[in-house]
C-alpha cells in the first residue's frame, strides 16, 4: 500500500491504493485498489486491479490481477464527491505512452467499479505524489518529473473528467 484515504461517506470506510506484482521485480504489476472499513478490515470482494493497457480493452474485468502487459504503479488516492481517483505511474511501451514513465488516472465509484480511466505524460519520467479533487469536481495532482537526471515538480489540473485543463 502507498496511500489511504477516508471516504466521503462513512460507509464506505477507506480507500487504499498501492501496487501488485506475483513478482518480486514488479514485472507486469498493477495499480490495486481496495476498501477497508472503520476496524481497519478489509472489505470482502473490494479489491480492484487497473492496468494502463488492458483497463482500456473492452470487457476488461478490474478483479484479475494477474492481467497486466507493463508495469503500473499505485501512488495516491484521493476520496471524491463520488467515490475515489486513484492516481499512479505506469512504464511506457511504444503501443502507449510517450517515453520513460506516465501518469495514469483511474476514477472508481464508492465500490471501486471504474469510471473512466486516463494516461498523459510528456517525454520524462512522471510520478504522482498527491492528488487532490478541487471545489468543482476537478482534479490537482502533484508530482515529479524527471528528464535528462534532472527532476522537477509539476502541479497539474483536470477537469472532472481527468482532462488537462490550462
Amino acid at each position: 500500500p502507498r496511500d489511504i484515504q477516508k471516504a466521503k461517506s462513512e460507509e464506505f470506510g477507506f480507500g487504499v491504493i498501492g501496487t501488485y506484482s506475483e513478482t518480486t521485480d514488479g514485472a507486469k504489476s498493477n495499480i490495486f485498489f481496495l476498501r477497508v472499513n472503520i476496524a481497519g478490515k478489509v472489505i470482502p470482494d473490494s479489491e480492484r486491479y487497473f492496468d494502463a493497457i488492458e483497463s482500456f480493452k473492452k470487457d476488461s474485468a478490474d478483479d484479475n490481477k494477474n492481467i497486466s502487459s507493463i508495469i503500473d504503479e499505485g501512488e495516491a488516492i484521493a476520496a471524491t464527491k463520488d467515490g475515489f481517483v486513484l492516481a499512479g505511474s505506469f512504464t511506457t511501451i511504444p503501443a502507449k505512452g510517450k517515453g520513460g514513465k506516465d501518469i495514469f488516472l483511474v476514477k472508481v465509484d464508492d465500490l471501486g467499479n471504474m469510471l473512466w480511466a486516463k494516461t498523459f505524460g510528456g517525454s520524462g519520467d512522471e510520478t504522482v505524489s498527491v492528488v487532490r479533487e478541487t471545489d468543482d469536481g476537478g482534479l490537482i495532482i502533484c508530482g515529479t518529473n524527471t528528464l535528462g537526471g534532472y527532476s522537477s515538480i509539476f502541479l497539474i489540473r483536470t477537469d472532472k473528467n481527468g482532462e488537462l485543463k490550462n
